[in-house]
């Protein structure tokens, strides 16, 4: 079910860290530093407990975002008149005075690292009970698994059992036979030199020229059938028949309506799985590249997230368009083999509308590209486009960035 929040104005602009007399572009700057900080980049490692608690808080951040943005739309005074709030109550005539003003500032600030302290608290007990509902839902696991390789355990005993009461009483079956046979032949010399020199049947034939069958495949691919994932993985630790998923360890392979192989999460590194091997004299990936390209440049992806389009390589991950060509990166840990182009020494400095390749020669490639917030980031700054993918504005908060 479908969480509501219900949000005041005040409880808005606390949530956002915006204080009385705020301007539209501290609002933005704002909301994009907290709705960065849930980006999917963010949470999908995550499990649905942690995940639950951070998806809320995104949609606390839009409702407020809402708020706010109607607040906008009024006039001043009309909101002020009509509010009973401590952000506005503000006597016209005191106000001018410049004691009251500077009262006025140190009580904001006051109120200012007050949220802050707040804000610090809540998240670290959201963080702390995060990794306590993580060590019970991996001690869960841990105790279901154990669960279940008891019981396929018994099953393989009581199989085994089966089996080896059934072979015993074949064997006294054809001895019966056997025996019965010969009395017969013994009874009959001529039948016996007849059967002796006859050729063989046809059924004696087929058991002889009978090909091998159920060849064993050495790894997995997207594609591959159930038969297939269990004849190169054994028999895998859980199965979830709702999610179509197999869990091996803490990997796990997914499969689509079909019963055929459409993702899988090797955080073990223990699925035998392959889509290529990377080729050391492959271009590096750019925007456009294709699956096939970021293959012989990578290799096989450690997850792939087959909704998403995304595959993830260490704690880096490429994202795919809807014809699965790269629109977007985080190379977090500059593991992956990616580029836009070289900087420039001799490259002008960036200004407000300039264009993406005035930034590529004059930073590089950038460490990560959120295509659908059209945003360029380079360590901790960051450089945003409008629409036509001209410079609009930019954060460059360790000053590494060559703006001007």
């Amino acid at each position: 079910m479908e969480t509501k929040f219900d949000i005041t104005l005040e409880q808005a602009m606390e949530l956002l860290n915006l204080k009385a007399g705020f301007t539209e572009n501290e609002f933005k700057s704002n909301y994009k530093k907290l709705i960065r900080e849930i980006h999917p980049d963010t949470i999908r490692n995550l499990n649905p407990t942690a995940r639950k608690i951070i998806e809320d808080e995104a949609k606390r951040v839009n409702i407020a975002k809402g708020i706010i943005e109607s607040f906008l739309k009024k006039e001043y005074s009309d909101y002020s008149e009509n509010q009973n709030s401590n952000y506005y109550k503000r006597n016209s005539t005191s106000y001018n005075n410049e004691e009251q003003q500077r009262k006025d500032r140190e009580y904001q600030q006051q109120q200012r690292k007050e949220r802050e302290y707040k804000e610090r608290e809540r998240k670290e007990r959201e963080y702390k009970e995060q990794q306590r509902k993580e060590r019970e839902y991996e001690e869960q696991q841990k105790k279901e698994r154990k669960k279940i390789s008891i019981v396929i355990s018994l099953i393989v005993l009581i199989l085994v059992i089966i089996i080896i009461r059934d072979v015993s009483n074949q064997n006294n079956t054809n001895h019966q036979v056997v025996t019965e046979n010969n009395q017969v032949t013994m009874n009959n010399n001529n039948q016996v030199e007849n059967i002796n020199t006859e050729k063989p049947t046809q059924s004696e034939n087929i058991s002889v020229t009978k090909p091998l069958q159920n060849e064993k495949t050495s790894s997995i691919t997207l594609g591959s059938s159930t038969e297939e994932v269990k004849s190169v993985m054994g028999t895998p630790d859980t199965i979830s028949d709702y999610l179509k998923q197999w869990v091996y360890g803490y990997s796990s392979i997914t499969f689509d309506d079909n019963w055929k192989v459409k993702e899988w999460s090797n955080n073990s590194g223990n699925l035998k799985v392959t889509l290529g091997e990377c080729q050391s004299n492959a271009p590096y990936i750019t925007i456009g590249s294709t699956r096939e390209d970021v293959i012989k440049s990578m290799g096989t992806p450690d997850i792939i997230y087959d909704v998403l389009k995304e595959w993830v390589y260490g704690s880096s991950s490429i994202s795919f368009d809807g014809s699965w060509k790269v629109k977007e990166w985080s190379n977090s840990r500059g593991n992956l083999k990616v580029t836009l182009g070289e900087c420039q020494a001799n490259a002008p400095y960036i200004t407000i509308g300039s264009t993406r390749e005035d930034v590529v020669k004059s930073m590089g490639t950038p460490d990560i590209i959120y295509d659908i917030l059209k945003e360029w980031v380079y360590g901790s700054s960051s450089i945003s486009f409008d629409d036509s993918w001209k410079v609009k504005e930019w954060s460059n908060s360790r000053g590494n960035l060559k703006v001007k």
